[in-house]
């Protein structure tokens, strides 16, 4: 079975709304730290840096997920 990154991976035009984003991190331990403006900012207890994650309506760049996944790993 995939994960869900190789299934992004392989899926270049699938489109996920920002629920889908972050439910994904919320299940992988990331913790929403700060909402402000039009970014929802994560942060993991392990990790050195954090994740912005555009919100907004419909759907986010493919190119945008790929990179939040990335990071999330």
């Amino acid at each position: 079975m995939l994960s869900f990154l190789e299934f992004i991976n392989e899926k270049l035009n699938i489109n996920l709304t920002h629920r889908d984003v972050s439910h994904h991190l919320s299940s992988k331990g990331w913790k929403l730290e700060r909402s402000k403006g039009d970014h929802d900012v994560w942060g993991h207890p392990t990790a050195t840096h954090k994740i912005a994650v555009p919100r907004h309506k419909g759907d986010l760049a493919p190119g945008t997920v790929r990179d939040i996944l990335k990071k999330s790993q």
